[in-house]
């Protein structure tokens, strides 16, 4: 699903996440076009300077931009920002969302 949306989106990742567990994951690099890491951004979800630093990475504006998170304070301070935000619990509804917002590109056949 990510390489289908990457072929019309840019895609980010923006993690609360530790060196190790980046390290872990090679910081995501192979599927995200941006990815994220509040160890590496010295900030941390849900402050809304995090969202901003994230926005400017991405060359965003937040009407531009569609967060989904499984934590609730982020994506309320997500949404105080001006994204568009999603409160989801796994991927499946991460994929209910994408598809209802009509986001993911044909496979092409």
């Amino acid at each position: 699903m990510l390489s289908r949306l990457r072929t019309k989106y840019k895609v980010a990742c923006l993690s609360n996440s530790n060196e190790l567990h980046w390290a872990r994951f090679d910081g995501f690099h192979q599927h995200f076009d941006v990815s994220l890491s509040s160890h590496l951004m010295h900030l941390i979800k849900p402050d809304a300077a995090c969202f901003q630093r994230a926005l400017a990475e991405c060359e965003k504006n937040a009407g531009e931009v569609i967060f989904f998170d499984d934590a609730l304070p982020n994506v309320a301070a997500a949404r105080s920002c001006g994204i568009q935000s999603f409160h989801v619990h796994g991927f499946d509804e991460v994929r209910f969302h994408i598809e209802e917002l009509g986001l993911l590109p044909h496979a092409h056949a």
